[in-house]
């Protein structure tokens, strides 16, 4: 097969190998990679940072294995369209598909340079291993750059070439010469394995390629080299309006989405303080401030951690590709985002009355304080809690003016909560915080002890909302908030254990989330149903 193919005879010729091959792809795909090709798939889907209810394309999906996974983070409320010339890999894909019982997949049989849907469609557009196999790669970029929204994301994972000379050369090696004999023995496929390597011959490097996503138009281009340089990751961005572009980063790097931990905590505090002093509702005025006290809290406080901990944000592979370590944006950027969100924070305060305003300095204490903990104190974790605990107890205080026992409790309550989900957060970073002379409790006391401080944590904090239920005129419906919040946290730590942390996630940001929300939802209801 001459590997200088171009157009519609290179098209007819990959339509007809990838035909072919459609039953061997996945058992090839593990031997050709070493099985590491679903960790540099994992770890794409981490940096993209898809959220739940967007929409994403994946181009030449084959069997489904990323346009599945894609389908995983955006969830029920999002959209996930696999695209792929091949029909027997679409039916393949498809039968995988119908397995996950995954309803926002849709799988198309579509040409990777006409995609077919309209302008700014999708935030994300993916292309995993197949982007030297299309006729024109420069018109699949123009065309995923094409589809994405502004400040979408187009995302290239593909074999590259090494750097290294001599370790090129090696590599070249195996997959040019061993990797057709490997499919020969395996599968009984010569040729159809010989041009795959081919195809990378007159491909770029990965600099090169880096140079083609800019001129399509793409910015912010991002490339991490796998293996040596085997493989390549690319992510290019659709331009967009520098203010909101440099926003959206702010906001992405902050995880401004993820205020819905503490955000219901605030408006519980408040509904509770309003009716336990004023015996009534708190006023749409003091909502209001309240919302914009807690977006400038947490806006501040997530931004002042980025910056004092950009040193160690850059080591850690984890967050290495992090906005400030990226170079997505400049520090000096953050530190004026820092400042207006704490005039935001102070201007809210002054809208809600003295005690809040008197009581800021200790808040921006504890919001500053707690990115330095870590440098000396494995207790850390509860000077964050304290930090989080002040969101009911800043609700409470600015519709009443004062603090009491009960506002403590509450106050108490959601900090070992707060406190308990960060230590089982900290349990993926354990080991670089070692190597770093970093404390947390999963570093100090080993994963398994942590999760049982954590666990206790949460023992504490259903024992204060059953404290808080007797002291007060709550009712069977906030009961059943602390039964349902009770079994979320049980099956929290059902979900990760010191031998399997890969669930972490799905126990710290979607059960966090969903438990603040379920608490206060039962206290609204109480109040309600009065």
């Amino acid at each position: 097969m001459d590997d200088r193919l171009k157009g519609e005879e290179k098209a007819e010729f990959v339509h007809n190998v990838f035909e072919s091959i459609a039953r061997d792809y996945d058992r090839m795909n593990s031997v050709i990679s070493f099985g590491r090709h679903e960790a540099w798939r994992n770890y794409t889907n981490r940096r993209m940072g898809v959220k739940s209810g967007q929409k994403a394309i994946d181009l030449c999906c084959g069997t489904c294995d990323w346009t599945i996974s894609l389908a995983e983070a955006v969830g029920p409320q999002g959209e996930v369209v696999g695209l792929d010339f091949s029909q027997n890999m679409l039916d393949i894909g498809a039968q995988k598909v119908k397995q996950t019982g995954l309803n926002q997949i849709t799988l198309i049989n579509g040409d990777a340079m006409k995609i077919p849907y309209p302008d700014n469609t999708f935030d994300y557009a993916t292309i995993g291993f197949a982007l030297r196999n299309v006729p024109d790669y420069r018109k699949v970029l123009r065309e995923m750059e094409r589809v994405v929204k502004p400040g979408g994301q187009v995302v290239s994972l593909e074999v590259s070439k090494p750097p290294f000379i001599p370790y090129r050369k090696l590599f070249y090696l195996y997959f040019y010469k061993i990797l057709p004999l490997v499919a020969k023995f395996i599968v009984n496929k010569y040729d159809e394995y010989a041009w795959l390597p081919q195809s990378l011959t007159h491909f770029p490097d990965s600099r090169k390629l880096a140079n083609d996503f800019r001129e399509a138009g793409l910015q912010n281009v991002q490339v991490k080299l796998f293996a040596g340089g085997v493989s390549a990751l690319h992510i290019g961005f659709k331009k967009e309006g520098e203010p909101m572009r440099k926003l959206r980063i702010i906001l992405e790097m902050i995880k401004f989405e993820h205020s819905i931990f503490a955000l219901p905590f605030a408006f519980m505090g408040a509904i509770l303080g309003s009716f336990y002093v004023n015996g009534t509702w708190p006023t749409w005025g003091q909502v209001f401030w309240i919302v914009m006290a807690m977006v400038g809290a947490r806006s501040a406080a997530m931004s002042l951690n980025r910056v004092i901990d950009k040193q160690f944000d850059v080591e850690n592979p984890r967050t290495s590709m992090r906005a400030i370590p990226a170079g997505l944006i400049k520090e000096k950027e953050v530190i004026f985002f820092i400042v207006a969100s704490f005039v935001l924070l102070f201007l809210a305060a002054s809208q809600l009355n003295m005690l809040a305003v008197k009581l800021l300095p200790i808040a921006v204490f504890f919001l500053v304080f707690y990115s330095y903990t870590k440098r000396f104190t494995w207790a850390c974790h509860l000077v964050l809690g304290i930090a989080l605990g002040l969101a009911p107890l800043g609700g409470w205080v600015a519709v009443t003016g004062e603090i009491n026992g009960i506002s403590l409790l509450l106050f108490v309550s959601v900090a070992l909560w707060s406190a308990g989900f960060d230590v089982i957060y900290a349990c993926q970073d354990a080991e670089f915080d070692r190597e770093r002379g970093l404390y947390s409790i999963p570093s100090y006391f080993g994963i398994p002890k942590a999760l049982k401080v954590a666990r206790i944590f949460h023992v504490f904090t259903i024992a204060g909302f059953i404290t808080l239920f007797f002291l007060t005129s709550l009712t069977f419906w906030f009961g059943a908030g602390i039964i349902i919040s009770a079994l979320i946290l049980v099956y929290e730590h059902s979900l990760v254990k010191p031998t399997d942390l890969s669930k972490l996630n799905t126990a710290f940001f979607t059960m966090n989330g969903v438990l603040s929300f379920v608490v206060f939802a039962f206290t609204f209801i109480d109040f309600i149903m009065r």
